[in-house]
């Protein structure tokens, strides 16, 4: 053994109770493995409706060769919330209505608290304790409201912007945090009245009538000719 290497040998032996790792090809300064991450699910918070994630492994450094105990080892408690994706993502408004477990969401105009005029956004799963019928939904807040696939939820219109920080962006209109819990819509909704109907629809309506007004006319009696009929409204009977 040459001295260099004695010399290098008798300094590894004045160093007690640590450990040189050479070569070493991870993400820990000093040697061992990071813990890997379980994977995170993402759960929809009822209030501001958007996804939180819960889970991801242990918390504290990974590359601690120490244990964790306790409450440092278990990962955040899953809140009785919808996932974020569900067999509920991406229906439309009549589809969600009907199906089970899901719960149709709106958003009301700017500055506008009539839920009458709110419009549907989204389709969201219930809480993983519900779907619960029955009951009523008035006057339930945004986790009450959450368990019940047969009540709807109204949010209110906020402006953000969704750049990276730092970056120029006008703020746009977006989804924004729980307003009140309503009933579903009725699904089979009386029809409109004759008043409102275009032409087209007041001839297919069999209880309605459509009248016209003759233009360059020539009239005998109570029989007219005219040149062209414009249609004036549509009236009842």
């Amino acid at each position: 053994m040459t001295g260099r290497l004695l010399a290098v040998a008798a300094a590894l032996q004045l160093v007690s109770g640590c450990g040189f790792y050479f070569g070493d090809d991870d993400d820990c300064e000093f040697g061992g493995a990071p813990s890997p991450d379980e994977p995170s699910v993402g759960y929809r918070d009822p209030v501001s409706g958007q996804c939180q994630f819960f889970g991801g492994g242990v918390v504290g450094d990974p590359c601690d060769p120490r244990p964790l105990e306790g409450a440092d080892r278990a990962p955040a408690a899953e809140p009785d919330w919808g996932l974020c994706v569900s067999q509920c993502t991406g229906l439309d408004e009549s589809s969600c209505l009907e199906a089970p477990a899901c719960r149709a969401v709106y958003q009301l105009p700017e500055n506008d608290t009539d839920t009458a005029n709110a419009a549907y956004a989204d389709c969201w799963a219930t809480a993983q304790s519900g779907a619960i019928q029955g009951g009523g939904c008035a006057g339930l807040d945004a986790y009450q409201c959450s368990r019940h696939d047969d009540c709807v939820a109204y949010h209110v219109t906020e402006f953000g912007c969704d750049a990276p920080e730092g970056a120029d962006c006008a703020p746009m209109p977006r989804l924004g945090s729980y307003f009140s819990c309503g009933p579903e819509p009725d699904s089979n909704p009386p029809p409109p009245a004759c008043a409102e109907l275009s032409e087209e629809a007041c001839v297919e309506r069999a209880d309605c009538s459509a009248f016209y007004v003759g233009i360059d006319c020539t009239c005998q009696g109570d029989q007219c000719t005219c040149a062209e009929w414009i249609f004036d409204e549509c009236a009842a009977g």
